[in-house]
């Protein structure tokens, strides 16, 4: 069986966050990741919750702690 590893609130991790955007792209979203990280919107506040296999993340869902 292969392994797969579950990572969350990896943002100081350039290696993942690349990986992150990859997928991002490969999966058409409107929104570049990487841009939105250099305005500064990845922080504290939002937290990916990813699996990685062979290093890279292959799925992802995230979390964004709003107020209310």
């Amino acid at each position: 069986m292969e392994a797969y590893e579950l990572v969350s609130d990896y943002r100081h991790d350039d290696k993942l966050k690349e990986s992150f955007h990859k997928l991002a792209l490969c999966i058409h979203f409107n929104l570049i990741f990487s841009d939105w990280c250099k305005r500064g919107y990845w922080d504290e506040k939002y937290i990916p919750y990813s699996f990685i296999h062979n290093g890279k993340v292959i799925s992802n869902a995230s979390v964004y702690h709003m107020q209310s």
